[in-house]
């Protein structure tokens, strides 16, 4: 994982939001920008305007999705006697995808934001 200690407590304060059903987002949702998870870049917009940044962008972003993924496996391990299940890309339908299915190979592009929702599993305490 390729983030300051800064940027992974601020994630790892907003999953415990999520956990204790306090988020500010959603309760047990939080909305996750791609760019907190980034080292600071003036050149960084989000979209490549120059070849001479493109590929440095599509680095960043495969990173930040690379990071991701791991600060939340890292979170459910963590919380894994509570059965801590985590949902990437949850839509106004209450609809996500399992974090195992979620980035596996570590080669998605985080570009802008992701909602992460983090519930328990009904056996759990």
């Amino acid at each position: 994982m390729n983030i300051s200690i800064r940027q992974a407590i601020d994630l790892w304060v907003a999953l415990e939001a999520c956990r204790a059903g306090t988020n500010s987002h959603g309760g047990d949702t939080a909305e996750i920008y791609a760019y907190r998870l980034m080292p600071y870049s003036p050149s960084y917009t989000g979209r490549a305007d120059s070849a001479i940044f493109a590929e440095d962008h599509a680095k960043m972003e495969v990173d930040a999705g690379r990071a991701l993924r791991e600060l939340l496996v890292l979170f459910v391990k963590t919380y894994r006697h509570e059965g801590l299940v985590v949902e990437m890309g949850v839509t106004g339908q209450g609809k996500g995808i399992p974090l195992d299915d979620w980035n596996p190979r570590g080669d998605v592009r985080f570009v802008h934001r992701i909602h992460v929702r983090v519930t328990r599993t009904k056996d759990a305490g």
